[in-house]
């Protein structure tokens, strides 16, 4: 009887350098910390990118922004 080769063995391990964390969003409301307004995406995907990143010796977390509008009606976008 033949065994298939485990995943492992059968593809070369690949030096991970990065985990990309995508934004998700966020509710702009100075009244709450700055936790609080992150939405419920966004600190989903944040917590499995750390997961995976403290999983990738060597490898380094990066996290996406997007546009921030502000209750006064600025506007800030990153790359």
């Amino acid at each position: 009887m033949s065994r298939t080769p485990s995943p492992d063995r059968r593809y070369p391990r690949l030096g991970v350098q990065w985990v990309v964390v995508l934004a998700g969003g966020h509710v702009s409301n100075e009244s709450l910390p700055v936790t609080s307004q992150l939405l419920d995406e966004t600190l989903v995907r944040l917590a499995e990118g750390i997961r995976i990143q403290q999983n990738l010796p060597g490898a380094r977390l990066l996290v996406s922004g997007g546009c921030i509008s502000s209750p006064r009606g600025m506007r800030l976008c990153g790359i």
